[in-house]
């Protein structure tokens, strides 16, 4: 298996996952605020890191060297655009995590006291 279809399996197959069962979950919520929040927020992330991995995979398909110390003789664009990508892909990918769990967790908490105050 090539290392891009490794990639696009082990990040985007998770990625599609999570923001799945977070639109399953709007489907099922009980508040309409967190169901509409919760669609939103999986459709703009998983549109968002879509975009940020090809970015990323097209610098490290264009440029030599790495994503981990760096890329040099790019063709397309500037081995320093290349690096910026990849440092916006990696920033968003930790605020997707934290925001994910973070949305996780304030959910629960709010479907579980939405659902005990209604008879």
């Amino acid at each position: 298996m090539s290392d891009a279809a490794l990639g696009t399996f082990l990040f985007l197959g998770p990625l599609y996952l999570i923001c799945g069962l977070f639109l399953l979950w709007a489907w099922f919520s009980a508040s309409f605020r967190l169901a509409r929040t919760l669609r939103y927020s999986a459709i703009f992330w998983a549109v968002w890191l879509t975009l940020c991995f090809c970015a990323m995979m097209f610098a490290m398909g264009d440029c030599s060297g790495n994503w981990l110390y760096g890329f040099s003789q790019c063709t397309t664009f500037s081995a320093d655009g290349a690096d910026f990508v990849v440092t916006v892909a990696a920033i968003s990918l930790a605020v997707g995590v934290l925001y994910g769990a973070l949305l996780l967790g304030g959910g629960a908490i709010a479907e579980i006291v939405g659902r005990r105050r209604k008879p």
